[in-house]
């Protein structure tokens, strides 16, 4: 779990490391939202939340946000301002949540850590997601496979899917091939 923290306020973003240390999670904390786009470009899917400051200089925190979001549709957010957006409400609610400046130790805390709770979530998901489609793939291969071997079927499954093979730990085609040699038991019945 790898989280962004965005602010052009030194002394909030100081604030807000604080509480991203206190819970041991990584983190890269940029004051220019433009560095900060530009350093999670580089690799969308090293981040998994986002803490972003709502007004700041181009591109401000929805901008930046939507721009990430694009790259990565995994991630999960957290908007702090002292200024009220209703034009946005819909996507602060949708991709995240929403803490009003000045806020509290306590109340930023909570907030943070059920940001990170749910960019947990959404990353057990989307791998949850990847191994139910891959698996049902398999599944069909193998009946007209001649190669029976769950490790070569997950691959071939998760090609024909597009997925995307490298994203995925060794642990994660363990369980896939685990998975598939399970499901597939019945095929051979």
């Amino acid at each position: 779990m790898k989280l962004m923290i965005v602010d052009d306020d030194k002394d909030i973003l100081i604030y807000l490391e604080g509480i991203a240390k206190r819970f041991g999670v990584q983190y890269e904390a940029f004051l220019d939202s433009s560095l900060a786009l530009e350093r999670f470009s580089e690799d969308p899917t090293k981040f998994h939340a986002a803490v972003l400051d709502v007004f700041m200089p181009p591109p401000d925190g929805i901008l930046l946000a939507k721009k990430m979001h694009d790259l990565n549709g995994k991630m999960r957010f957290l908007f702090v301002s002292g200024l009220s957006d209703p034009a946005n409400v819909n996507f602060i609610m949708e991709k995240g949540d929403y803490l009003h400046k000045p806020f509290w130790f306590e109340d930023a805390a909570n907030r943070m850590k059920n940001l990170i709770s749910l960019a947990e979530k959404a990353s057990e998901y989307h791998d949850q997601h990847a191994l139910n489609d891959i698996t049902t793939k398999a599944v069909e291969l193998a009946d007209i496979s001649s190669c029976k071997e769950p490790y070569f079927l997950a691959v071939l499954a998760a090609s024909k899917l597009n997925l995307p093979v490298n994203d995925y730990p060794e642990s994660f085609w363990e369980l896939t091939a685990s998975e598939i040699k399970r499901k597939t038991e019945h095929v051979d019945a």
